[in-house]
């Protein structure tokens, strides 16, 4: 069994640009509001 990385997944605008059969990351960025932050991962698979 392969485990992929997050550099294997193609990053993407948007989850309605992944097409049927295909794969993608959505990096979403964060903000706390004192200036402090970070980014959230979303997986996106379409069957």
């Amino acid at each position: 069994m392969q485990i992929d990385t997050l550099a294997d997944w193609p990053r993407i605008k948007g989850i309605d640009s992944v097409a049927v059969e295909q794969r993608g990351l959505l990096r979403i960025p964060v903000d706390f509001g004192d200036g402090d932050g970070t980014t959230r991962s979303l997986f996106v698979l379409r069957g």
